[in-house]
């Protein structure tokens, strides 16, 4: 098709997609080498000999876990690093108490290489979550994990545990939750996978040792990670979708939770860590639908405006350098994972052709690419702007003008068709803007709902003079997600 030669001016108002985009607990005691057996499986260490367990004995879960040397913590810190394969001697495993509390009950030696065994009786965690401590000869502590036993208790699978950098701190910012009293630790093991990635994690621990304030960065993350499920489920009541506490608590502690993505279904299929908390929130709902109901991903996104406002006002005059850059790209690599794989399920479910998927495939893998390799902020603008031509176009006729130009028949004016989604836009852009910058949860959710209902509503009939109905709900979808990914 030969589209108007206006079509590149006229294109300007997909660049609206683009949008805005800104942006230690206390540790046990460390002399703790001991064989400690708990009362309730006084057999199951992880150095016992082996053969069956007795009858009155609650089965073990073995963990199979391997420390790496990966990450930028160090061992002074506790945060593991590159130094942790040649210090690291025993692994003691605590069973984690809902006030924050660690019990003993398992101990075992740290095999040549970094590799380790530890069996973990049943029934012992009162949170099902077992944090594991690395000790050195001395017995500092030079590493942390966690184990999610729920899922794996109830499915008898073996567990593979990483001790590195990232569950060093994620660890830390656990137990640091646990000491605060949340209720329902639980609740927040898929938040912090969600909200709390490997780059931030190193970058925390490089900035902990520059501003020798690590214990002020893990409270700040962990009261992060609070602020962001609060608004996280107060947006979806609002949204009246009321969200089961209880129901949430459960599914993300054995339906889908675990750290790192080391986590199953209720299928028994692999999650990836990005849609673990999507995954967890409609199991909690009553009204969610697969993959991504439009409700929990406006949450998502609150949430993770919510998380980077409570960072940075926690480390607010702590002399703890500028994290603002991390955060934010930690909070944006989560929101394109989900925005890409539903924009790539909303153009697939619409039946266009194969050559269209491919280049919504390719968009979508370029732009996930883009940002994860992204510097600062102007790398994210960039990665955005990318990502909207590759759907949307940018001028040009054909292929090159992105798939709205590979959709458009050639009897529609398509420089007309985009003008008029310009005008549906544009007022839905400034509310959306002015809301973040503010933080006001209010002005965020009702911003949110308004541009949702001017994109699913107004923009497909505003598309079906150049194409179908299916392909202009695609396409509005796509509109609606990627303007979405605002984090101020």
């Amino acid at each position: 098709m030969r589209m108007s030669r206006n079509v590149s001016s006229a294109l300007k108002v997909f660049s609206l997609l683009a949008g805005a985009c800104v942006g230690c607990g206390e540790v046990p005691d460390s002399s703790f080498h001991r064989r400690v057996v708990p009362a309730a499986a006084p057999a199951h260490d992880a150095t016992s000999a082996p053969g069956a367990p007795a009858a009155d004995q609650a089965p073990a879960l073995t963990v199979n876990g391997h420390i790496s040397s990966e990450g930028s913590g160090t061992v002074e810190q506790g945060l593991a690093g590159s130094k942790i394969l040649a210090v690291a001697k025993t692994v003691n495993v605590f069973a984690l108490g809902a006030n924050g509390e660690l019990v003993p009950v398992a101990q075992t030696d740290v095999k040549p290489g970094g590799a380790f065994t530890a069996l973990l009786p049943k029934d012992t965690s009162p949170t099902g979550i077992f944090i594991l401590k690395v000790e050195d000869v001395a017995g500092a502590i030079v590493g942390s994990g966690i184990v999610n036993g729920l899922p794996a208790f109830v499915k008898a699978f073996f567990v593979d545990a990483t001790v590195d950098t990232v569950t060093s701190f994620k660890a830390e910012i656990l137990v640091t939750l646990a000491k605060k009293g949340v209720p329902g630790v639980q609740n927040y093991l898929n938040v912090i996978d969600a909200y709390v990635n490997a780059q931030l994690a190193n970058s925390i621990a490089v900035d902990g040792v520059l501003s020798t304030d690590l214990t002020t960065l893990i409270s700040a993350t962990s009261d992060a990670v609070i602020a962001a499920e609060n608004v996280i489920v107060d947006a979806l009541q609002k949204a009246g979708i009321p969200v089961d506490l209880s129901a949430l608590e459960a599914a993300q502690a054995s339906a889908v939770s675990g750290v790192d993505g080391l986590v199953t279904s209720s299928t028994g299929s692999l999650v990836t860590a990005s849609k673990n908390l999507v995954a967890a929130l409609e199991a909690a709902t009553s009204k969610a639908a697969a993959p991504i109901d439009q409700a929990i991903f406006n949450a998502i996104v609150s949430g993770g405006a919510t998380f980077t406002a409570a960072f940075k006002g926690g480390t607010a005059g702590s002399g703890a350098p500028d994290l603002g850059f991390e955060v934010s790209k930690a909070i944006f690599a989560l929101e394109t994972a989900l925005t890409t794989a539903s924009v790539a399920d909303g153009f697939a479910k619409s039946g266009v052709a194969s050559g269209i998927l491919d280049a919504v495939t390719k968009g979508c893998a370029a732009f996930t690419a883009d940002v994860a390799s992204a510097a600062s902020l102007a790398d994210l603008e960039a990665a955005k702007a990318a990502f909207t031509k590759a759907l949307l176009g940018g001028g040009g006729g054909g292929a090159g003008g992105g798939i709205l130009a590979l959709l458009a028949t050639l009897a529609a004016d398509l420089s007309a068709v985009i003008q008029n989604v310009d005008t549906t836009i544009a007022p839905l852009e400034s509310d959306l803007t002015a809301a973040f910058a503010t933080f006001d949860k209010s002005a965020i959710d009702a911003a949110l709902a308004k541009f949702d209902a001017g994109t699913t509503k107004a923009i497909p009939a505003k598309l079906q003079a150049a194409v179908s109905d299916v392909d202009a709900t695609a396409i509005a979808n796509a509109i609606r997600l990627v303007k979405k990914q605002v984090v101020q």
